[in-house]
């Protein structure tokens, strides 16, 4: 299914325009309701200066609002969209300091308004605050966090409110959430259950069906099963590949879990390709200092030094240290040492490589 951001964003333009023409004063919600959308849609399109131009001038009109009218319900509504679609921008730019604040304001807001809104917006908001942490390194925090978005979402859907879909969400979440814990096969049961989910209410081609294939074949890799992740891999990166382009990270990251899958059944060479389409994408998406690379190039460097290629292997290690150091630097002392200490185990082997990876592997024969 193809996601069609640039559709949206040319209708949300001319809502946008349509304000303008209106006789009076348009609302504050009326007002900046078309921009906060766009802000949305230009994050998708990773167009991340544009979406802060936007949304930093609803930032600012709401700021400007009168200390009278900032009791009112709608302020309180507008801005709380406001702060949030802010907070899920800088969460996308990496920049997680900035994200936790804007959410820290945000979350009071939602639990002291959450009477006027159904028990899934409620989640949402808890869950989007948890994702923000879990992408920071505060997994503990993200954890406890998560459970509670999946007790309100699990109400909802007992109560008929919405669909299992909505507890797919949570259910991918809190699988990234215990992936990062380490606790790889409660990540995957997690994952799986979204998947089912998931397979069976939507079209197999789904954006979000190739998402839980994706997260299930990085799992399964990590727990030495990156064959059977292969095949769910491929899935993920074709369904991506229609509904997001060959130019989006959602694409990108499918090529890194597949590579990933390859590269742990000694197949690194076809993985190198892979990561290198990965990063060519990545390099274009993100900012040079982004967090989303570290991943991406920790693999791609123990790739390098697995195909001999030792001198580009440790310059690439390198870079990540450096990112790492960047964005986690002030962080969670117990995330980021292990990161480090990762990264300074995978340059030991530099210095000490086990033989490379073979350049042809063998095609078994086929017995009628």
């Amino acid at each position: 299914r193809n996601l069609d951001f640039l559709g949206a964003l040319s209708l949300y333009k001319q809502a946008e325009s349509c304000l303008k023409q209106m006789e009076g004063q348009p609302s504050l919600e009326q007002m900046l309701s078309p921009r906060i959308a766009i802000g949305l849609c230009l994050r998708e399109l990773i167009r991340y200066d544009d979406a802060e131009i936007e949304l930093e001038y609803c930032l600012n009109a709401t700021n400007n609002v009168s200390e009278e009218n900032k009791a009112s319900i709608e302020f309180t509504e507008t801005y709380l969209k406001v702060i949030t679609a802010l907070a899920t921008l800088k969460q996308a730019q990496s920049k997680y300091l900035e994200a936790i604040e804007l959410y820290d304001r945000a979350l009071p807001i939602a639990l002291e308004n959450q009477g006027l809104h159904s028990q899934v917006w409620l989640a949402n908001h808890v869950a989007a605050y948890a994702e923000i942490l879990r992408k920071s390194g505060n997994v503990f925090k993200a954890k406890k966090l998560h459970s509670e978005a999946l007790e309100y979402r699990t109400t909802a859907v007992e109560m008929g409110a919405c669909t299992v879909l909505e507890l797919a969400s949570s259910y991918t979440q809190l699988g990234c959430t215990l992936f990062g814990l380490g606790d790889f096969s409660q990540a995957f049961n997690f994952h799986k259950k979204a998947l089912v989910a998931r397979v069976e209410h939507l079209d197999f081609h789904h954006s979000l069906v190739s998402e839980s294939l994706n997260y299930c074949a990085d799992v399964l890799q990590s727990m030495g099963n990156g064959k059977d992740g292969i095949a769910l891999g491929m899935h993920a990166a074709n369904i991506r590949k229609t509904a997001f382009g060959t130019f989006h990270p959602a694409y990108a990251h499918a090529l890194s879990v597949l590579g990933s899958c390859y590269h742990s059944i000694g197949r690194s060479y076809d993985a190198l390709e892979l990561l290198e389409e990965c990063l060519d994408i990545c390099e274009v998406a993100f900012s040079m200092s982004h967090a989303n690379l570290i991943p991406n190039l920790m693999l791609y460097g123990s790739i390098l030094r697995v195909t001999g290629n030792l001198h580009k292997s440790r310059s690439v290690y390198e870079r990540a240290l450096t990112i790492h150091k960047k964005n986690f630097g002030d962080g969670n002392e117990k995330q980021r040492k292990g990161m480090e200490d990762q990264l300074l185990d995978e340059m030991i082997l530099i210095t000490n490589p086990k033989m490379k990876a073979p350049l042809d592997m063998p095609i078994p024969s086929i017995q009628l």
